[in-house]
């Protein structure tokens, strides 16, 4: 546009607003819809355009519709008040139209800036460094525009930049797919082959300008898999992805149609590729790819070992998962896929370090339906197990590995082993809830066997000791004491509070009293089995002649030596063992002192030794009877001064501690006097 056509479009525009306007400003909103209109094409105009020519033209009639504003402004003094209300809308239109025309002209110089950049992108399109420099001043501009409301220019860039980018990509890609041909990738297990320095400095030359590549794609969104189960599985960086095609090629055609390495019942197969595969080039990826993500990256750089790995085990995954229809008709095919996909991620996590927070396997096992399966079947395989090992022959057997005094029995032993192994199986579950689930199917099982255990002593309460009830209440204490150990443990501390909302007790509370209830229950019935025994073969004993005994003996009774009083029940029964022999032996004889002496030397040399392997203070156990022994065995003199103290005093209890009798009252004491041959009623 010319000077002369700007200023004959100066004067047009003034005598139209005199024309329309002059003294009355009612025509005021047609001519405002009017330019509104105008307005509109000239938009259109300018978004298409993209030559400096029409930058030039759309400043010019920018400054032509300032002049006109400038002239209605010279007319509004002479109008009156209400027609300058009505003009001042039309000013404000004006003023309006004149600002959007000059922000389409800011517009227009950037697509001038962009034209710029691709020029001179496609004129060093083989420098490849002077490309990435561009490409990162491409990014730049986008970034300015962020946040733009002209959809037009925004639009116009993410071409430009979408069509840079996928044209030095497939550039680069290509030729980094020729340099890991000639560097043997990917790299076969023990076959050596060392590259040219030029390839490897080429190689990593291209790593360089991938990552950069990437890194000048700034806000463009990066493409995800929609799918839920592999939502997590984010695309390792750009050379890694080229890096990982062949191998996707090599597993598709090993482990899809009708190879004879793609077998349903053969999981392990592809697992183990996988893991091979990411054992095979842990040594490269750290040596020739991680110091080129550190230069480029630096503080921001993934481990290219984590990235490779989750790459590859994304092909696991898949394949799982596109399997799991078939495998879910068959029980024992379904179960073996379960196992091996738990012992993968065992081995990539444990042995190969793939790291807690990082995508696995086992989120395809946790689907809702599948882990449905999952939970019945482990029940199902577990009940079978606890059938197998309470039918045993030598179920309640002693392991002689284990400590002695454990007595743990080959049934709660494997009982244990399957619990553990329920345990090791949702360690690693990705949710809380799942590991939750597992552990009520625990809880389930602990009951299950302990109902079965209540069955099977319906028929061993009759003899007690000649049958499976002490091996059984070895095995129910072994239990409890595993299961409160493991109450301990961070893992079933967390599932607590998930399932609580705090750590009060643990999972296994009630299972621990429900079995610590039939724990109490067969040591009482085993306790008393073991009094009634000991009664019944100390009946020689306790009637022995204690009345004409001499002094002189230091051997254990003859008859005491039958009488075997180990037992589980060691406390217990040494209580009712004491009671028992205060009743039934010692205030029914009399006593010489030499019986007095050797009952006190039995005590000590034979029934304190048997529950000295059990505490340090075995005759803690027996008071009432060391002090019966005390009074039994005092001097005739002493014995009968102490007899005439508690016949005068009642309460004569310290006369009684100063012979160290503190347990039996005074009335108990003289009933014990009263039993010896040289105290006569008349002393009493």
């Amino acid at each position: 546009m010319e000077v002369d056509d700007t200023e004959t479009l100066m004067l047009e525009a003034v005598r139209e607003l005199n024309e329309e306007l002059g003294s009355d400003v009612d025509k005021a909103r047609e001519a405002y819809d009017r330019y509104v209109a105008e307005k509109h094409e000239i938009e259109q105009m300018l978004d298409v355009a993209s030559s400096a020519a029409r930058v030039s033209a759309a400043v010019q009639e920018v400054e032509a519709v300032a002049s006109q504003v400038a002239m209605v402004v010279g007319q509004y003094d002479a109008l009156s008040v209400h027609s300058r209300g009505q003009l001042e809308e039309q000013l404000q239109a004006q003023v309006e139209r004149v600002s959007q025309l000059e922000a389409a002209v800011a517009y227009l110089k950037r697509i001038q800036e962009l034209e710029a950049v691709s020029n001179q992108l496609e004129a060093a399109f083989h420098n490849e460094r002077h490309v990435m420099e561009l490409l990162g001043q491409l990014a730049k501009m986008g970034a300015a525009l962020a946040g733009s409301n002209c959809h037009h220019l925004t639009s116009f860039y993410a071409e430009t930049q979408g069509y840079w980018h996928t044209l030095i990509k497939e550039k680069l890609s290509s030729e980094f797919d020729e340099v890991l041909k000639e560097i043997k990738w990917p790299i076969v297990a023990d076959v050596t082959f060392t590259p040219s320095a030029e390839v490897e400095t080429r190689f990593e030359t291209l790593v360089e300008l991938l990552l950069l590549l990437e890194i000048t794609e700034g806000q463009q969104e990066v493409a995800r898999n929609q799918s839920a189960l592999l939502s997590d599985f984010l695309p390792p960086p750009l050379p890694l992805q080229l890096m990982v095609r062949p191998l996707r090629r090599r597993f598709l055609y090993h482990f899809s149609g009708p190879r004879q390495t793609n077998r349903l019942d053969k999981p392990e197969w592809f697992m183990a590729q996988v893991l091979a595969w990411i054992k095979e080039h842990v040594a490269f990826l750290s040596q020739r790819v991680q110091p080129v993500l550190d230069r480029v990256k630096g503080e921001d750089a993934p481990s290219a070992q984590i990235e490779f790995a989750r790459a590859l085990v994304q092909f696991v995954l898949e394949k799982l998962h596109s399997e799991l229809p078939l495998l879910e008709q068959d029980d024992a095919l379904f179960a073996h896929a379960v196992d091996e996909t738990l012992a993968f991620d065992k081995e990539l996590r444990v042995g190969l370090g793939y790291p807690p927070g990082q995508p696995g396997v086992v989120g395809v096992l946790t689907q809702a339906p599948v882990f449905v399966k999952w939970i019945a079947m482990e029940k199902k395989y577990a009940g079978e197990r606890m059938d197998r090992m309470l039918s045993s022959e030598t179920a309640w057997q002693a392991l002689a590995s284990q400590e002695e005094q454990l007595k743990v029995t080959e049934c709660a032993d494997a009982f244990i082993a399957l619990l553990t192994t329920m345990t090791d199986r949702f360690r690693n579950l990705p949710q809380p809830g799942h590991r939750l689930q597992y552990v009520e199917l625990q809880l389930e099982l602990i009951e299950e066997w302990r109902l079965r255990l209540v069955q099977i002593l319906r028929e061993e309460r009759l003899l007690p000791l000649a049958s499976r009830l002490p091996a059984i209440l070895n095995s129910v204490s072994y239990v409890s004491a595993v299961l409160r150990e493991w109450a301990e443990k961070p893992l079933l501390l967390q599932l607590q509070l998930y399932r609580q909302g705090h750590v009060q007790g643990c999972v296994f509370d009630e299972a621990l009293h429900l079995l610590d209830s039939l724990s109490s229950e067969l040591l009482d019935t085993l306790t008393e089995a073991v009094l009634l025994d000991v009664k019944a073969k100390s009946r020689e004993y306790r009637k022995d002649r204690w009345f004409c005994m001499t002094s002189d003996e230091n051997s254990l009774t003859p008859s005491a030596c039958a009488e075997m009083l180990f037992a589980k029940a060691w406390h217990s029964l040494a209580l009712y063992l004491s009671q028992f022999l205060m009743e039934e032996l010692v205030f029914e004889n009399w006593f010489s002192l030499g019986g007095g002496c050797q009952f006190q030397y039995d005590l000590i040399h034979g029934l304190f030794p048997l529950f000295g392997q059990f505490t340090t203070r075995p005759d803690n156990l027996f008071k009432p009877l060391k002090e019966a022994c005390i009074l039994l065995t005092l001097a005739s003199g002493s014995a009968k001064l102490l007899a005439e103290v508690l016949r005068d005093d009642q309460d004569s209890t310290d006369a009684l501690a100063e012979i160290g009798v503190h347990r039996l009252n005074p009335q108990e004491a003289r009933e014990i006097l009263s039993r010896r041959n040289d105290i006569s009623a008349s002393d009493l």
